[in-house]
């Protein structure tokens, strides 16, 4: 109570206090630095002293993880897809074919007779009997499987003075309309590491082609004008032309086609225009193994390659729409399901995956590993039954059986093997 009276007595005298000073003190606060840190995630690739690109697939297997970091408009993506499959199922190993023929030899393509779907080989709609083969040496042969000597060929290309000089690495029939009319006529499309690819046709019983694309490399440049660069694309005259590694057309318009290149860029193309890229796609960083276009969503296509990622795009968009690492090495191939939207199977050196869209961004449904020592190279979807055929670098043929992936029940595996005969070697 004192100290209260002392207090209030100095309160009421200070206003009349001479020495009275009413002096402000704020303690000082030292000034604050944002220091932000990021690191970007490093690059993983494939790498050697010397190799070709058949020596790409000695990637180091390692586990597998998914990044879906930049998965920008993935929910809009898949609404437009079909979301009628369900989240589980398995697979089944029912058939292993091979031959003498084809063993130790790396399986790099393969397709469904057009007018036998049971028949596995790259044929004739016009003339199912007829199989095109591509050679490491450029050349191209029609064979006619239904020869009593498996080893005669309808044509070949090997004394055509415009035949690829390098391995061809895709080749695929295709109908198109003919000019001025609404008819239309199957011809054949190549695609070689020599950087052209060519439609083939038959005149006068000579064998012939023309380049439909020539894989210029295409050089930016930024030129200053005051204060803004504007960027020009050029095309490079004295570089040699990039090698072409995969092409596939659009379902629905035969004139539009992607090609894959070494570089790691995909460029949209049309038959009408020879000379210009409609568009490219640059994520890659590696050659691009593989592209599909999505058989019931012609606006959508899928790339893997050797950098170890695969990538979901639109059409009309020149950034991926969803993006898939994995940890265990380069994608060999990639392909649609030709019956759900929202499934598409890839094989990688050690394993084949079964994706589904529709119930995961992160993790393949079906996971079914390569035998030891086995490395898978190329798949194909069955367009009439839940078949799957896997080709591996030892010449084998494996068939699996979707079991079970469309009511979402689990079910086992089991494995059988039988062999069969080869017509020929291609």
């Amino acid at each position: 109570m004192e100290k209260h009276s002392r207090y209030a007595e100095v309160c009421s005298s200070r206003m009349t206090s001479e020495t009275y000073v009413d002096q402000p003190v704020q303690t000082q606060n030292g000034a604050t630095k944002n220091k932000p840190v990021q690191s970007e995630a490093p690059l993983r690739v494939d790498a050697a002293t010397s190799f070709s690109i058949l020596d790409l697939s000695d990637a180091p297997e390692l586990e597998q993880t998914v990044d879906i970091s930049k998965a920008k408009g993935k929910d809009s993506v898949v609404a437009g897809l079909d979301s009628g499959t369900e989240r589980s199922g398995s697979l089944i190993s029912s058939t292993s074919t091979g031959c003498e023929l084809s063993r130790g030899r790396s399986i790099s393509s393969m397709a469904w007779n057009k007018k036998n779907p049971d028949l596995l080989a790259v044929g004739h709609a016009c003339s199912p009997s007829q199989l095109a083969v591509g050679m490491c040496d450029g050349t191209i042969a029609v064979y006619d499987v239904q020869s009593p000597d498996a080893k005669s060929q309808v044509i070949s290309s090997c004394e055509c003075p415009n035949r690829h000089l390098g391995p061809v690495w895709q080749l695929r029939w295709i109908q198109q309309e003919l000019s001025y009319t609404e008819e239309k006529a199957e011809a054949l499309f190549s695609l070689g590491e020599d950087g052209r690819m060519r439609r083939w046709s038959i005149l006068k019983g000579v064998f012939d082609c023309a380049d439909v694309m020539k894989l210029k490399r295409i050089n930016h440049k930024k030129k200053k004008d005051g204060k803004n660069e504007t960027g020009k694309a050029t095309e490079s005259v004295l570089s040699a032309l990039i090698p072409g590694l995969c092409f596939d057309f659009h379902p629905t318009d035969s004139s539009i086609y992607l090609i894959g290149t070494w570089e790691g860029v995909i460029h949209k193309c049309s038959c009408s225009n020879r000379q210009q890229f409609l568009e490219m796609y640059k994520k890659h960083f590696a050659p691009v193994n593989s592209i599909s276009w999505c058989p019931l969503n012609p606006d959508l296509f899928l790339s893997c390659s050797a950098d170890w990622t695969i990538q979901l795009w639109k059409h009309d968009c020149l950034k991926p729409v969803l993006g898939f690492t994995t940890t265990c090495g380069g994608v060999h191939d990639i392909k649609w399901s030709p019956k759900a939207a929202t499934v598409f199977g890839a094989v990688k050196k050690g394993q084949l995956e079964i994706w589904n869209l529709d119930s995961s961004f992160l993790d393949p449904i079906i996971v079914q590993p390569a035998a030891p020592g086995v490395t898978m190279t190329s798949l194909l979807f069955a367009s009439h039954t839940d078949y799957v055929v896997v080709g591996d670098a030892e010449g084998q043929v494996t068939v699996f059986l979707l079991n079970n992936l469309s009511n979402g029940q689990p079910g086992n595996t089991r494995a059988g093997s039988t062999n069969a005969s080869c017509p020929g070697n291609a």
